[in-house]
């Protein structure tokens, strides 16, 4: 075998008959003619065919050199169109036993029949070695080359790996039985000082035997002709779509198209990609990489953006792919670097209305608090006077404590108030027993109370002053990355998510943007929980020029109204080997010439896309994902950067909240009553949400 070489893994399709399969052969013997100095044959090209079975199943190998393995593939495919081919690491292989083989057969003229009748027993073959055990293996090699004048020579061995010897014999032997049903047999043991040359496909020096028919070698490579049924076989059901001409191939790079004779770049063009894009697949098909690619491009490009990692690996990652020139525009907003926390105070703002009404609509669910109505009342009156009184959210369970220090501080804070229906409402809770008020308030504590008993989120959420001006970040093209690192936050990192999102929804709301600033979260489902439905979040945001990318690994997570929401108003749609339950709501999505099949059977790093292009859906195309951005290697640096610049020391924001928290018996505020408010023998309760004059979450552009 050539020093250089790729290897691939073939998925053959559904229903392939032995002549097609036997003509793989056939065409590729001219790429691997042998090269001549007079009548001796001085070098030969060779393709390496393996037939692999390991405890996950039964992998059909190919390893091809380098310099011609795009031809290899064209052929290939020409042949098979509906064949996948996966290129895959090398993986060698330290083999106990090994043996040459050889195909037997009557008559040479009689090959290609006795082939034909013989296909029948390829099951056999596959099904033999379907129970091997985590250590054992095994493998028919085929060792390929051109013969000259359309023959084709070949080599073949035989392989098992075991923990010991007498394993590996009874692995060889139950592999040697079942060779015998299509004439394959083993003629002799290869010693095990040359092995070796199993691992190294190396070709023979001299013993080449010629295939008396081509079809022999498809029954040796126990090609699935016809779809038999096999534990650990995996057919092709879907096909390759071509690109359509409108497709852009300038841009942000996400694919290579791979239909046979249309491989070419995919790109997300910057004017497609203000109608949004959704990135759907289970963990590991390659999302990641894919919001990585498209924020180099902006990096690159010079754009501003904020991009929510909820594992934080790949945060880290663009990280390293700012250049030296942007380093200084890096936010690395680490809610776990409690050494060192950033500062963002939600409540503050010049609408305090407006920021409790948003926030009580978004924490409903990662604060588990929709079914709790008069929470919800309690948590907007909070939010909104500590707003007003230029505290934090973080101040909320001390708003609500029953002993003196919770009596004084929450008069501190009404104090500040002069909204006569939010006095209203603190004078009636004011005149509550402490019993009566733990009730009130034990399902908001107790949600509330998981913040303050988390560093991360108290740290962060509860300096009064922010350590970054958010709107300023947005106007200057900061790079905003918020690794939520969910294995340290658990429960907690999709409220982290929820308010930063928040945050930024509120900003742009009164900016008036006038150049795009690009969202990127991951787990969006999980993530962005808004005050508003997912349809109008995204028709505003497309005039507040806020492209956002939604990247979930189902879109069965969404309920009926969210999913439909979220599939309508996403016209880039990028999505990997689905999982089955949500092959019936993208099916819609792709267009009505993919099928169940096309989905389900998408390659490892293969995707189907749909672009926007001016203004119109592109018909549906199939690539292989781009590969991940070469990194710089300054991402440490930029870390450290941001966090000389936009972060405090971790003690110092805890004493600043101890201190705020502590105020003084100088600070106690008689609350009076509204002149008109009805006296009554019982106290009346909180009003609810819908029975205040408070200003609604509307959804509508700031004054």
């Amino acid at each position: 075998m050539d020093s250089s070489h790729k290897t691939y893994e073939l998925t053959f399709p559904a229903g392939l008959s032995l002549a097609t399969a036997s003509r793989m052969f056939t065409a590729l013997s001219g790429l691997l003619n042998p090269v001549h100095r007079g009548p001796l044959v001085v070098a030969r090209r060779t393709i390496a065919f393996e037939l692999l079975f390991t405890p996950s199943g039964i992998h059909h190998l190919m390893s091809v050199p380098a310099g011609i393995a795009e031809a290899v593939l064209k052929h290939l495919r020409g042949i098979m169109p509906m064949l996948r081919v996966t290129e895959i690491a090398d993986q060698p292989r330290r083999w106990t036993l090994a043996g040459e083989l050889s195909m037997t057969v009557p008559e040479p003229e009689e090959a290609a029949k006795q082939a034909a009748g013989d296909a029948a027993y390829i099951p056999v073959v596959l099904h033999s070695l379907s129970g091997l055990a985590v250590d054992e293996a095994a493998m028919v090699q085929l060792i390929v080359t051109g013969g000259g004048q359309g023959t084709v020579l070949y080599h073949a061995r035989v392989a098992t790996a075991a923990p010991d010897s007498l394993q590996a014999r009874q692995v060889m032997k139950a592999l040697s039985n079942s060779l015998k049903s299509l004439h394959a047999v083993i003629t002799r043991p290869m010693p095990a000082s040359i092995i070796g040359r199993v691992s190294a496909r190396s070709a023979p020096i001299i013993e080449w035997r010629q295939a008396p028919a081509v079809e022999l070698l498809a029954l040796a490579y126990a090609v699935p002709v016809g779809t038999p049924q096999l534990n650990g076989m995996k057919y092709n059901r879907g096909k390759y779509l071509a690109p359509d001409h409108s497709i852009p191939r300038k841009g942000a790079l996400v694919a290579q198209a791979n239909f046979p004779g249309a491989e070419r770049p995919l790109a997300l063009a910057p004017v497609g990609r203000d109608s949004h894009t959704l990135v759907v697949g289970p963990n590991g098909s390659g999302k990641s990489t894919l919001i990585e690619n498209l924020i180099a491009d902006d990096i690159r490009n010079g754009r501003g953006l904020l991009y929510i990692d909820p594992k934080g690996d790949s945060a880290r990652r663009v990280a390293d792919l700012v250049p030296p020139e942007r380093i200084g525009d890096v936010i690395y907003f680490d809610i776990t670097d409690t050494d060192h926390p950033v500062g963002f105070n939600l409540l503050a703002g010049q609408r305090p209305a407006r920021i409790a009404g948003q926030l009580v609509t978004a924490l409903r669910k990662p604060m588990k608090l929709e079914n709790t109505t008069r929470s919800l009342s309690l948590l907007r009156s909070a939010i909104m006077s500590l707003a007003t009184a230029g505290y934090t959210l973080v101040d909320v369970p001390a708003l609500f404590r029953t002993d003196e220090a919770g009596m004084r501080f929450r008069q501190h804070v009404i104090s500040h108030i002069t909204n006569p229906d939010l006095l209203s409402s603190w004078a009636a809770f004011q005149r509550l027993s402490d019993k009566e008020k733990a009730e009130q308030t034990a399902a908001l504590n107790y949600r509330f109370e998981l913040i303050m008993y988390s560093d991360e989120l108290k740290l962060t959420f509860g300096q009064a002053n922010s350590t970054f001006n958010l709107e300023e970040a947005i106007r200057s093209r900061k790079i905003i990355l918020m690794p939520l690192n969910s294995g340290e936050l658990d429960e907690l990192a999709p409220v982290a998510g929820t308010l930063l999102l928040n945050g930024l929804w509120s900003t742009v709301r009164r900016m008036g943007l006038t150049e795009n600033f690009h969202l990127y979260v991951d787990e969006f489902n999980e993530i962005a929980n808004m005050p508003i439905p997912y349809g109008e979040m995204f028709a505003q945001a497309r005039g507040y020029k806020l492209p956002i990318l939604a990247a979930v690994q189902a879109v069965n997570g969404f309920d009926d109204r969210e999913r439909g929401d979220v599939l309508n108003n996403t016209q880039n749609k990028f999505i990997y080997r689905p999982a089955h339950r949500d092959v019936r709501h993208l099916l819609g999505e792709m267009g009505q010439f993919v099928t169940e099949d096309d989905l389900m059977g998408l390659g490892s790093r293969e995707l189907m896309m749909r672009f926007q292009v001016d203004g119109v859906p592109s018909p549906p195309a199939t690539g292989w994902a781009s590969r991940p951005p070469t990194p710089v290697g300054l991402g440490a640096d930029a870390i450290a950067a941001s966090r000389a610049k936009y972060s405090r020391p971790g003690a110092q924001v805890e004493e600043e909240i101890r201190t705020r928290q502590a105020v003084s018996q100088r600070a106690r505020t008689a609350i009076k009553a509204p002149v008109d408010e009805p006296s009554s023998p019982r106290p009346a309760p909180m009003p609810l949400v819908e029975e205040t004059g408070w200003e609604p979450w509307d959804g509508s552009i700031e004054a």
